[in-house]
């Protein structure tokens, strides 16, 4: 008994000294503050409120810059209130203080900056801005915005997600605004104003993804490229339909699967 008390005593020590010494990200608050402009591109403000622990860089991916085009990136910590310095080349180890853009592959551009936690603990807040190009699809009959905010590679945990994605102007009519949701079943998309939409997810767990879709069927972008001659609206909402159909169907089926268990419990 006694041999066996020791050896779970030292198993125990040794798992919390592996665990001890582990990367740890868990996003607080995720915040997206998105502007759709009229030639098509989109500015973006990113608030990170994230607990680290001995994670001495943080790391975002943008895929596809060879068709969404991303510029002007600065990175703000708002801790200190001041602005990271670029350091102009891509490395793991970012300083404090400093973070680089730079493209990975001819499709992909790395954000990196520096917290200070390689060997300690504790929340940090960034924000990252940026621009990107190409955001929007015009047809005959609508324009659409479909973005993925967060991908299945995302790797950090959010407790919540938060977002407002402001048009170039007012909608006339309400019923030519809709938007969607895809992703975690525990959020909500709103219309909050005639030029406003916002989106709140909670317990977003990672390797999930997030994405936002507006279509609207007044025209307000003065686009050239992603135009398509042809007219699209009705196949956006029988998608749409059919999409929403199968996650009600999926958390019926969670439900029935919940009462069964409690029954046989």
């Amino acid at each position: 008994i006694y041999i066996l008390i020791l050896i779970i005593v030292f198993c125990i020590i040794g798992v919390a000294s592996i665990i001890g010494d582990d990367k740890i990200q868990v996003m607080n608050n995720l915040d997206y503050n998105v502007t759709l402009n009229k030639d098509g591109s989109m500015n973006v403000t990113e608030t990170w409120d994230v607990y680290v622990k001995n994670t001495g860089t943080l790391f975002k991916d943008f895929y596809r810059t060879d068709k969404y085009p991303i510029s002007d990136v600065t990175v703000k910590n708002l801790n200190t209130n001041t602005e990271l310095e670029d350091l102009g080349r891509e490395e793991y180890q970012v300083p404090e203080g400093m973070f680089y853009a730079e493209p990975i592959n001819n499709r992909t551009v790395e954000v990196a900056f520096g917290t200070g936690k390689r060997e300690s603990s504790g929340n940090v807040k960034y924000q990252i801005s940026y621009k990107i190009e190409n955001v929007i699809t015009s047809y005959k009959d609508c324009q659409e915005f479909y973005w993925q905010f967060l991908d299945e590679s995302n790797s950090m945990p959010c407790k919540k997600v938060t977002g407002t994605i402001k048009l170039p102007k007012e909608i006339s009519n309400m019923d030519n605004l809709k938007i969607w949701g895809h992703g975690n079943l525990n959020g909500d998309i709103n219309k909050i104003s005639a030029d406003e939409v916002s989106f709140d997810v909670k317990n977003l767990d990672a390797e999930n993804m997030l994405e936002v879709r507006v279509v609207t069927a007044e025209k307000m972008f003065n686009i050239q490229e992603n135009e398509k001659n042809y007219r699209n609206l009705d196949n956006i909402l029988e998608e749409e339909a059919k999409w929403s159909e199968e996650t009600n169907q999926n958390i019926r089926n969670h439900r029935i699967f919940v009462l069964v268990l409690a029954i046989i419990e």
